[in-house]
């Protein structure tokens, strides 16, 4: 959904493919570990750990997924990084 071209070489087009990506095992195991170790962070700032440009990629991306998958670790993650908002772009792309 990002701009450059590496996300769209490597990124998630919209809802059906991330879908695709969560039915997927492996993959969908292996984000999930990872987002359970961010949940288990003492810091709520994803600036501190990613840098600002890739904690927006991580809003907009946990947005694009709870989409698919509501009130997973998807919402956790949104309510202890960006206080339960969503990204607004993902949305608006998402609609259009």
């Amino acid at each position: 959904m990002g701009q450059s071209y590496n996300a769209h070489y490597y990124g998630i087009s919209g809802l059906d493919e991330a879908r695709k990506y969560l039915e997927n095992p492996i993959l969908s195991a292996h984000m999930n570990d990872i987002l359970n170790e961010l949940l288990n962070l003492s810091t709520n700032n994803p600036e501190d750990i990613f840098g600002k440009l890739d904690a927006q990629k991580l809003k907009s991306s946990m947005t694009l997924f709870d989409l698919v998958a509501p009130d997973g670790v998807y919402s956790r993650i949104l309510d202890k990084f960006f206080n339960g908002k969503r990204d607004n772009r993902t949305l608006y792309l998402i609609k259009s």
